[in-house]
């Protein structure tokens, strides 16, 4: 989990509070979208920059130096602009802009998710010819082989392989934690779908993205085969 974190989460959170857009952001929801989302290729570029490591066997250790060092750069930014006037200001008179129904909705939204997954995973981490099995393929090649390695997708499958070095979890459990992560596409519907259609009603945001999630996939004959 705390390399999934550091992978996925940590150096988008860190660029956002070195550019201060976590201070004007009004969204939490968004910040958390948007450090994922940068954290990915931020992620790729720190992996390439630990490839020529790879051959002394200490590209783990290089990647976790590196990262310590991104985690310690808001630090050192908040001591050289110690109580900036701007940062005060906007973190101080934010309003809340969700209310309990969208709250509740998206809490059930996730949930449903992870009730899908979890009945899924780990088995399909078995079956062979899933996408899932063929880009853990691409990231263990990068992993042992990286003058081979060649992908359509290739900042994903570093973002893969950077998780394998930093923890090199079971097969299984890699899998089903990544595929958790794909609940981030909740979110960002769910802001999208917040800047386009709250202007026409201020429920329109959170049903859009219920008829997205429940019905993009056709879970829900799934729940209703295994539950119901």
């Amino acid at each position: 989990i705390p390399s999934v974190i550091v992978s996925f989460f940590l150096p988008g959170w860190v660029l956002l509070r070195l550019l201060k857009i976590d201070c004007i952001q009004r969204t939490n929801v968004g910040l958390f979208v948007l450090s994922f989302c940068i954290s990915i290729g931020l992620t790729s570029l720190v992996y390439i920059f630990a490839l020529p490591f790879k051959t002394t066997s200490t590209a783990a250790i290089v990647l976790s130096v590196i990262y310590v060092i991104i985690s310690l750069l808001p630090l050192f930014k908040d001591n050289l602009y110690k109580r900036h006037k701007s940062h005060r200001f906007y973190s101080s008179n934010h309003k809340s802009e969700y209310n309990l129904f969208d709250i509740l909705l998206l809490a059930w939204l996730t949930l449903f998710f992870i009730f899908v997954i979890s009945n899924l995973y780990p088995q399909m981490a078995y079956v062979p010819g899933n996408d899932i099995i063929r880009h853990f393929s691409y990231a263990k090649e990068l992993i042992l082989a990286p003058h081979i390695f060649f992908s359509e997708y290739p900042w994903f499958h570093i973002s893969w392989a950077t998780v394998n070095e930093l923890s090199a979890p079971p097969i299984p459990l890699f899998q089903s934690g990544v595929a958790y992560l794909s609940a981030m596409l909740i979110f960002s519907f769910y802001i999208m779908a917040k800047e386009y259609l709250s202007d026409i009603d201020a429920r329109a945001p959170v049903l859009a993205t219920v008829f997205f999630v429940v019905f993009s996939g056709f879970g829900w004959i799934y729940f209703m085969q295994h539950v119901l």
